[in-house]
């Protein structure tokens, strides 16, 4: 039986690996991904099979390896329990049922005779008549055998004897007592024994078994590998049956997400290596406009109505796409297909966004960080360019001790928030005297309507001055804005709106909410430094301005409203709630 085991554990390790390599073959013959690699698979320095790699799902490893001779065993291991059943005459001259040379006992301690009991004698007869014959004998109990498992309210006994709680099921039993008790009759496995030493290499054997005839091959264009299956005669291939899966090529459209305004823009496509526009017979290309019903297709320059406002264009030869948007505020997912001349295909995809867009006298409306990006870029260049926020705007997170906005050096535009909000806007500036969404606003700049929440503005320059909408204003008016759970650190000149205000300058209705302004001296909550050069028509004027919550933190000249204020500033209407602390002449 133990022998049965070992053949059956042997059947079943063989079973899972066929199993596994038809389910391999299934998923190579049936895939739609493309292979990446093939690589031998080897075990003591023979090969046994083959590891496939694909673009997209796992690796599957197909074994058809090469038997070798068998190495020379290792010492056997030690014997399991394996129970003799036999028969034993007594002294009675009776036959007696053993197990393991021990007498079998019945319920009440008896041994369990195997031979039947000779029937009494009949009473005798009267004298003259014959007296009638006595009853045959009571039968010996016919032994019966059973798996535990089948086994259910019994009374049952271990190999060694003792009364078990419940039947192994897996366990053969004996009972000689019509089925009431039973006896346990196999053994349990023998552990294993000790490894024997490391058998001499054999001789490489004969080809085993094997799926594939040979090793899959590159085509000569590289785009598929060639897989050869087996039949019965290997030694000529030629009439095997074959089948191939296509090589993984990478083309591109550009990496991230590609944002413009309303218009017009082309995307380049790179071939994949080696390949040119002849080695495809189209390129087909399909805009999906985010909530739009329907896709907008293109295969190479056919003509289509346009979908949502997007409409895209194929230039095979061109190696390009051209997309068209009507509409700023959306996105698209451009799909990209170049079909082989077989037929097959590669597909690229990439995300379009509408971030802005640009009105003729060029103002713009932004809708995304994208945009709002895009739009400082052109304010770098041309210092009065307008801007206007259509939506809430979160930009994305810096990298620590990082930037994710770098402040726009000079503004003389507008700037309309419309109400909405830029979130998560973070600034450490090492090297600027001006530190802000803006570094300095001058000559009639508006900024009007603007709110900042979750910003932090760090000027690491030891005179730098900083506020979260500007560090410097200079003939220049701030409106309705707001900065809300933010940080503003500076040398000197540091406050909630604007750091240094200089001349002109008009900050009204402007709040600041739980937040924290903190510098060496002049720290206040909406201006750090308010003072007019000009005592002339040129004024500083805080108007209905409040600071509400936070800190406001300095070593010298410290204010709720302005840090510090001379030379025909004035603070109108203003009040704080904030907590200010700082010190004067040596004392906190």
């Amino acid at each position: 039986m133990n022998d049965h085991e070992n053949r059956i554990e042997a059947l079943e390790q063989w079973q899972e690996q066929v199993n596994g390599n038809i389910a391999a073959l299934q998923q190579l013959l049936s895939t739609t991904d493309y292979i990446t690699k093939v690589t031998p698979v080897t075990e003591d320095g023979r090969q046994v099979g083959y590891t496939i790699e694909f673009l997209n799902q796992s690796p599957i490893t197909i074994y058809n390896g090469e038997k070798g001779d068998t190495g020379q065993p290792g010492a056997d291991g030690n014997d399991g329990q394996t129970p003799e059943i036999g028969l034993m005459k007594d002294a009675d001259g009776n036959w007696y049922w053993t197990l393991n040379g021990e007498l079998m006992l019945d319920q009440d301690g008896n041994p369990i005779r195997a031979n039947g009991h000779d029937g009494d004698d009949g009473s005798d007869g009267k004298p003259g008549q014959p007296g009638s014959d006595g009853q045959p004998g009571a039968a010996a109990p016919t032994p019966q055998i059973a798996l535990g498992g089948t086994l259910t309210g019994v009374t049952c006994y271990g190999i060694d004897g003792k009364q078990e709680d419940s039947p192994a099921a897996d366990a053969w039993y004996l009972s000689v007592d019509g089925g009431k008790t039973w006896y346990r009759i196999s053994g349990e496995k023998g552990e294993q024994g000790d490894t024997g030493g490391q058998g001499q290499q054999g001789d490489k054997g004969e080809q085993g078994d094997a799926w594939f005839a040979c090793e899959p091959e590159l085509s000569a264009d590289g785009l598929y590998y060639i897989f050869t299956l087996s039949d019965d005669d290997n030694t000529n291939l030629t009439d095997n049956p074959t089948f191939n899966v296509a090589v993984y090529q990478a083309f591109s459209l550009g990496t991230g997400t590609l944002t413009f305004a309303p218009g017009t823009v082309e995307v380049p496509v790179t071939l994949p290596d080696g390949t040119t526009a002849d080695d495809y017979q189209a390129m087909v290309a399909q805009i999906t406009p985010e909530g739009a019903d329907g896709t907008y297709t293109d295969i190479s320059t056919r003509a289509g109505e346009s979908v949502g406002g997007w409409s895209v264009e194929a230039d095979l030869q061109g190696g390009k796409v051209t997309v068209t948007a009507r509409n700023a505020g959306q996105s698209a997912l451009l799909r990209v297909t170049l079909v082989r001349n077989d037929g097959s295909e590669i597909t690229a995809s990439r995300v379009l966004v509408v971030s802005h867009e640009v009105s003729e006298d060029g103002t713009y409306t932004v809708y995304t960080a994208d945009g709002l990006y895009a739009w400082a870029k052109a304010a770098e260049q041309e210092q009065t360019t307008g801007c206007i926020l259509a939506a809430d705007i979160t930009l994305p997170d810096a990298a620590e001790g990082g930037s994710n906005w770098t402040p726009i050096f000079l503004y003389l535009g507008t700037f309309d928030g419309a109400g909405h909000t830029v979130s998560n806007m973070t600034i450490n500036d090492v090297s600027g005297n001006d530190v802000g969404f803006f570094r300095r606003l001058c000559d009639n700049a508006t900024v009007k309507n603007l709110h900042f929440a979750n910003a932090m503005v760090n000027a690491k320059y030891q005179y730098a001055d900083a506020g979260a909408i500007a560090g410097f204003i200079n003939n220049a008016d701030i409106t309705g804005c707001s900065v809300a759970n933010s940080t503003v650190n500076a040398g000197n000149d540091t406050g909630g709106i604007a750091g240094y205000a200089l001349g002109n300058a008009d900050i009204t209705g402007c709040c600041i909410t739980n937040s924290t302004v903190t510098a060496s001296y002049h720290a206040g909550g909406i201006v750090g430094y308010s003072v007019d050069a000009d005592s002339g028509d040129g004024n500083n004027r805080i108007t209905a301005c409040r600071v509400s919550g936070g800190t406001v933190t300095g070593g010298d000249n410290v204010g709720g409203i302005v840090g510090f204020n001379a030379f025909n500033s004035y603070i109108t209407s203003c009040y704080t709630t904030a907590g200010v602390s700082g010190v004067v002449q040596g004392r906190s």
